[in-house]
Protein backbone atom coordinates (compact mmCIF):
# COMPACT_ATOMS: atom_id res chain seq x y z
CA UNK A 1 0.00 0.00 0.00
CA UNK A 2 1.48 3.39 -0.93
CA UNK A 3 2.09 5.66 2.04
CA UNK A 4 2.48 9.36 2.70
CA UNK A 5 4.12 11.06 5.65
CA UNK A 6 2.15 13.64 7.65
CA UNK A 7 3.15 15.92 10.47
CA UNK A 8 0.33 16.48 12.97
CA UNK A 9 -0.02 18.51 16.14
CA UNK A 10 -1.88 16.88 19.03
CA UNK A 11 -2.89 18.08 22.47
CA UNK A 12 -0.39 16.75 25.03
CA UNK A 13 -2.98 14.38 26.51
CA UNK A 14 -3.63 12.82 23.08
CA UNK A 15 0.09 12.51 22.39
CA UNK A 16 0.57 10.83 25.79
CA UNK A 17 -2.31 8.44 25.10
CA UNK A 18 -0.87 7.60 21.68
CA UNK A 19 2.56 6.95 23.16
CA UNK A 20 1.03 4.78 25.90
CA UNK A 21 -0.78 2.63 23.32
CA UNK A 22 2.56 1.87 21.69
CA UNK A 23 4.44 1.36 24.96
CA UNK A 24 1.76 -1.05 26.20
CA UNK A 25 2.12 -3.12 23.03
CA UNK A 26 -1.43 -2.44 21.87
CA UNK A 27 0.10 -1.03 18.65
CA UNK A 28 3.55 -1.47 17.15
CA UNK A 29 3.91 2.19 16.17
CA UNK A 30 2.16 5.51 16.55
CA UNK A 31 1.32 5.29 12.84
CA UNK A 32 -0.44 1.97 13.41
CA UNK A 33 -2.52 3.50 16.20
CA UNK A 34 -3.51 6.52 14.10
CA UNK A 35 -4.34 4.26 11.15
CA UNK A 36 -6.58 2.10 13.37
CA UNK A 37 -8.34 5.23 14.62
CA UNK A 38 -8.88 6.48 11.06
CA UNK A 39 -10.22 3.08 9.98
CA UNK A 40 -12.62 3.02 12.95
CA UNK A 41 -13.78 6.54 12.09
CA UNK A 42 -14.27 5.57 8.45
CA UNK A 43 -16.29 2.51 9.44
CA UNK A 44 -18.42 4.51 11.87
CA UNK A 45 -19.21 7.16 9.28
CA UNK A 46 -19.52 5.00 6.17
CA UNK A 47 -22.74 4.80 4.18
CA UNK A 48 -22.86 1.05 4.80
CA UNK A 49 -24.42 1.23 8.23
CA UNK A 50 -24.58 -1.58 10.72
CA UNK A 51 -27.37 -3.95 9.61
CA UNK A 52 -28.61 -4.27 13.19
CA UNK A 53 -28.75 -0.49 13.60
CA UNK A 54 -30.60 -0.15 10.28
CA UNK A 55 -33.08 -2.84 11.29
CA UNK A 56 -33.67 -1.21 14.67
CA UNK A 57 -34.12 2.22 13.09
CA UNK A 58 -36.06 1.29 9.96
CA UNK A 59 -38.19 -1.75 10.80
CA UNK A 60 -38.70 -2.12 14.53
CA UNK A 61 -40.76 1.07 15.12
CA UNK A 62 -43.32 0.05 12.47
CA UNK A 63 -43.49 -3.50 13.85
CA UNK A 64 -43.93 -2.19 17.40
CA UNK A 65 -46.73 0.12 16.29
CA UNK A 66 -48.46 -2.73 14.44
CA UNK A 67 -48.11 -5.04 17.46
CA UNK A 68 -49.59 -2.43 19.83
CA UNK A 69 -52.53 -2.02 17.46
CA UNK A 70 -53.11 -5.77 17.15
CA UNK A 71 -51.34 -7.82 19.85
CA UNK A 72 -52.94 -11.06 18.62
CA UNK A 73 -50.76 -10.77 15.52
CA UNK A 74 -47.66 -11.63 17.56
CA UNK A 75 -46.42 -14.64 19.51
CA UNK A 76 -47.00 -15.51 23.13
CA UNK A 77 -44.00 -15.88 25.41
CA UNK A 78 -44.46 -19.66 25.38
CA UNK A 79 -44.47 -19.68 21.57
CA UNK A 80 -41.27 -17.62 21.47
CA UNK A 81 -39.60 -19.99 23.95
CA UNK A 82 -40.66 -23.01 21.89
CA UNK A 83 -39.27 -21.45 18.69
CA UNK A 84 -35.99 -20.64 20.42
CA UNK A 85 -35.71 -24.14 21.87
CA UNK A 86 -36.31 -25.62 18.40
CA UNK A 87 -33.67 -23.33 16.89
CA UNK A 88 -31.16 -24.28 19.59
CA UNK A 89 -31.83 -27.98 19.09
CA UNK A 90 -31.33 -27.62 15.34
CA UNK A 91 -28.10 -25.69 15.88
CA UNK A 92 -26.88 -28.33 18.32
CA UNK A 93 -27.61 -31.11 15.82
CA UNK A 94 -25.82 -29.26 13.00
CA UNK A 95 -22.84 -28.45 15.22
CA UNK A 96 -22.45 -32.02 16.48
CA UNK A 97 -22.97 -33.67 13.10
CA UNK A 98 -20.26 -31.63 11.38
Amino acid sequence: MPTQTFSITLPQSSADALRQMVESGEFATESDAVLAALMAFDEATSDEGDPMEEWLRDEVPAIATRMRANPAEGFTLDEVKAHLEDDLKELHVRTNSA
